[in-house]
């Protein structure tokens, strides 16, 4: 009797687990917490082993309601506040730029809903991920995130690891605009202790005031392309050669993904050669990510005169992969991929609806309400 009822509890143990989600191996260095393609996005979430941090709606006064930093444990399936405290946006740029860096912290573009002296209007926060209160981080065109480790100082052109607190001086070019570098049009970033430089030709400002043109110390403005500066060896500054002008890269597992309007291209760093993994016949690709092993692109097909916006996927460990669906009928352009979930919504002249999240692994669909 009692080795039955042994056998039985087992069997019970076997099913629990095999009902479980499987999800992505924990922490892979190279899948950041987000990516360019978010950021260009507005940045409203970030997602690190298997929570997603996000700003909700909450009423905290009659007809009054403000912005709380929320966590939804994918595992759980449970949403809960990280911190008490409460934001609004900046009016004038509403965007979160937000992600979950090494050093445990969520950082994030906002205004605080009381703000103190020494506190901008709007500027970088921080919350620990075990929760607690925000901290004053800096003013927001001070500092860019170039990976979940590094960041760039632009008042003293250094670039200071958050984990180390290591701080190394640009030697190679003048101080580059830090809002300029989060911007959409640029995809400058760090991977493994090199700073990838996205150069543009663009000398005039834009509407904020900022321009992207960079330049060496001695004036020159760096020419057009993609150029690799390794932090503890910058004499070893040099530009990448690259088949074609680029709108977006993202390194990954030591190569360099890029997309040319209907193209996206692997450069390795190692060997320097080049090969296609995606092309599209006709219209452009509009936005790409790559997390473990595995290319998604934004890309809309025309069918009876009506355009329809899916999310396709390429295996990276198998050669020629084809390209399949892996969420159809994307809704508006507000689109996040992130590592284990498509989050997307909705979007309005006015607003931004609730989000429908798409697990990648489960194919289990859920909301996110703001």
């Amino acid at each position: 009797m009692r080795k039955i009822k042994k056998i039985i509890g087992m069997l019970l143990l076997c099913s629990i687990i095999l009902a479980q989600t499987v999800y992505a191996i924990e922490n892979i260095p190279e899948n950041q917490s987000t990516n360019k393609c978010n950021i260009n996005k507005n940045g409203y979430f970030a997602e690190k082993n298997h929570i997603i941090y996000y700003m909700k709606y909450v009423k905290i006064e009659e007809n009054h309601e403000a912005l709380q930093l929320y966590q939804y444990d994918l595992q759980t399936q449970i949403a809960s506040p990280l911190c008490k405290d409460y934001f609004q946006y900046d009016p004038i740029a509403p965007i979160y730029n937000m992600r979950v860096c090494n050093d445990g912290y969520v950082y994030f573009k906002a205004q605080r809903e009381e703000i103190k002296e020494e506190e901008q209007k709007s500027g970088y926060y921080r919350v620990s991920v075990n929760g607690g209160k925000s901290e004053y981080v800096c003013k927001y065109e001070e500092i860019a995130f170039l990976s979940d480790s590094w960041v760039y100082w632009t008042e003293k052109n250094v670039f200071y690891n958050l984990v180390t607190n290591e701080v190394i001086e640009n030697t190679v070019t003048s101080p580059f605009d830090a809002v300029s570098i989060t911007q959409y049009w640029n995809s400058t970033c760090e991977y493994q202790d090199t700073i990838y430089i996205q150069a543009r030709h663009w000398t005039a400002k834009d509407v904020d005031g900022t321009s992207d043109e960079i330049k060496y110390k001695n004036g020159q403005a760096l020419e057009y392309g993609v150029y690799a500066l390794p932090l503890h060896e910058q004499n070893a500054f040099h530009k990448i050669e690259l088949e074609y002008k680029i709108n977006y890269f993202q390194i990954y597992n030591n190569n360099l993904y890029y997309l040319n309007e209907n193209t996206i291209k692997q450069y390795s760093l190692q060997n320097h050669t080049t090969k296609t993994i995606v092309k599209v016949e006709s219209g452009n690709i509009y936005q790409f990510a790559v997390y473990n092993n595995t290319l998604y692109y934004c890309y809309s097909i025309e069918k009876n005169g009506k355009y329809y916006h899916n999310l396709y996927s390429v295996s990276l460990n198998e050669e020629q992969s084809q390209a399949i669906i892996a969420v159809p009928y994307l809704f508006g352009n507000q689109i996040h991929i992130l590592e284990d979930v498509i989050c997307y919504a909705h979007v309005d002249k006015w607003s931004i609806g609730n989000w429908r999240i798409f697990d990648i692994h489960t194919g289990k669909r859920y909301f996110i309400e703001l």
